[in-house]
């Protein structure tokens, strides 16, 4: 069951916001819980979807996601679970959304998701960044304003992880003159774009077929970066097949030399499973790293 305090939100909430008097119910835990409690309820003739955790654990991270996949659905490329409504209790964070029904991938799943993705990262603005931080599983993840990708990239994105990372004693501070080195020469290394709006947190398993078997986008972590951060995800946990990249690539190419590249923007999400996860991603890090040693 929901907890009492947002059972009694809901009740209300739908009453005064929607008209529809009623009561939660048919509640049922779904899985996708790693961080919160998540759920799935029903609420006159409809069904929604639940997670919540404390308020005090991770502040204000449904309020970011909120946004994120307001931002997302902005754009018109996919269509975005609507979010219902986001607020908290004494006790409380939570985030409703409209319950995706799945259905088996229709034909040209991944041609659909690709062209959506390219729609997405064609969305541009002048600053790397975001008007807020949010998170990347339980991280913070800062979105300082910045004018170039590899400031942003190094002060938003590497080095908080790595610092992290050394401070816990999960990688080696040997591994600190490579990523010097690094720095010094990333800015010939990777090509300029404007900044694109990203999912940020793109991976198969953010990814599902909706009721229609349409690809549909979950749990983002936006801000405007290199469209080359999502591709270079998706890339490295595996799940997408050959066609989304190629579809991708006829819609929106990339610039030649991303297959030499893309190690260099996985290092972000490696060093935060590094902090989220131990010591099984260290070595992948330190691999990229080596060339730079």
């Amino acid at each position: 069951m929901l907890p009492e305090s947002i059972s009694h939100f809901l009740n209300d909430y739908f009453l005064r916001y929607h008209g529809i008097s009623g009561q939660v119910h048919r509640v049922k835990s779904v899985g996708g819980g790693c961080i919160s409690f998540t759920y799935q309820f029903d609420y006159s003739d409809k069904s929604y979807f639940i997670k919540y955790l404390s308020k005090e654990k991770f502040p204000k991270m449904y309020q970011a996601e909120s946004l994120g996949l307001k931002l997302l659905d902005k754009v018109g490329a996919f269509d975005i679970p609507q979010v219902i409504v986001e607020s908290e209790t004494e006790e409380f964070q939570f985030l409703v959304m409209e319950y995706i029904d799945q259905s088996p991938k229709k034909k040209g799943y991944w041609e659909e998701l690709a062209r959506g993705m390219s729609q997405i990262h064609a969305e541009t603005q002048e600053k790397f960044g975001l008007s807020t931080d949010n998170f990347i599983g339980t991280l913070v993840q800062k979105n300082d304003f910045t004018d170039t990708w590899t400031e942003f990239y190094f002060a938003q994105r590497l080095m908080p992880q790595l610092e992290l990372a050394l401070l816990n004693h999960k990688l080696p501070k040997e591994i600190i003159p490579a990523f010097e080195k690094l720095f010094l020469i990333f800015d010939d290394l990777i090509p300029k774009e404007a900044p694109s709006l990203l999912h940020g947190d793109f991976w198969y398993e953010n990814v599902l077929p909706n009721q229609f078997g349409a690809p549909t986008l979950i749990d983002p972590a936006v801000y405007f970066g290199h469209r080359e951060m999502d591709l270079a995800m998706a890339d490295l946990f595996g799940g997408f097949p050959v066609e989304f990249f190629e579809a991708y690539q006829h819609r929106f190419p990339l610039q030649p030399g991303f297959e030499n590249r893309r190690k260099l923007h996985q290092l972000y999400p490696l060093l935060v499973h590094v902090n989220l996860f131990g010591d099984s991603y260290a070595q992948r890090v330190i691999n990229i790293m080596n060339q730079f040693s």
